[in-house]
């Protein structure tokens, strides 16, 4: 019987080397193999970067976004 307890899966950053972790985090952003590829090169591996950066990408490309100022 080991008295070591088993190693914990870091829950905060992303392996790009994990097929599951990727089709999971893919699947709850709604977002393609290729764009999250972009956004691990651009912020780094931190899942809530990752998330962040995507909420900023779709409130910048949402259809019906006029930007500038309130005028």
């Amino acid at each position: 019987m080991s008295l070591v307890k088993p190693s914990r899966p870091i829950r905060t950053t992303l392996n790009l080397a994990d097929a599951k972790q990727v089709k999971s985090v893919r699947k709850r952003l709604g977002i393609s193999a290729p764009d999250l590829v972009r956004i691990v090169d651009k912020m780094g591996n931190s899942l809530a970067a990752i998330q962040k950066e995507v909420e900023l990408e779709r409130l910048v490309n949402r259809p019906g976004f006029a930007g500038g100022s309130n005028s």
